[in-house]
């Protein structure tokens, strides 16, 4: 009878954290706050479109309340500790260029996380509450170019439901 309990109890923590999906979008949100801090450690994430089994996405992450951008791929973005050359162009734009380096997943421990700079994240920001798409081109060493397109239809929505990252 423990173990039912237990794992009944196990069952509702988990959906209890379970992100939110954005009703006819690819964008999904999750609200928590880190424990040490009490502070917004809230996420949005929007998957790639090129990815149907949701495992490429750019996450919109709460850190003490600013937010930072990671890309995270199904497919390896090269070496841990790369800087590869990344663009971003919105409906059709000129492309900017964004700055980030690559690191291991934590689940996985494998190179597939883009992890962007504060600059890099307002920017891509900007080009998703500006656009309904923005597409991101990815330079990886001795691979081909990874493209990756994301939709921002509901990420305003989920943006304010995260409170900003306040």
């Amino acid at each position: 009878m423990k173990r039912f309990l237990f794992c009944c109890a196990a069952l509702l923590a988990g959906t209890a954290n379970a992100d939110t999906r954005i009703s006819g979008t690819s964008v999904s949100y999750k609200i928590n706050t880190e424990a040490l801090s009490d502070t917004n450690a809230s996420m949005v994430f929007i998957d790639a479109l090129e990815d149907p089994s949701g495992k490429t996405y750019v996450a919109f992450v709460c850190d003490l309340g600013e937010p930072f951008a990671r890309i995270y791929s199904n497919a390896s973005l090269g070496r841990t500790g790369d800087t590869p050359a990344v663009y971003a162009r919105a409906n059709g734009g000129s492309p900017r260029t964004l700055d980030g380096a690559v690191r291991d997943d934590l689940k996985t421990g494998k190179p597939t996380v883009l992890d962007m700079t504060r600059t890099s994240t307002s920017q891509l920001m900007r080009a998703l509450i500006g656009s309904d798409r923005v597409t991101v081109r990815i330079e990886r060493e001795r691979m081909s170019a990874l493209i990756l397109t994301f939709r921002s239809a509901g990420f305003m929505k989920a943006w304010q439901a995260i409170n900003n990252c306040d």
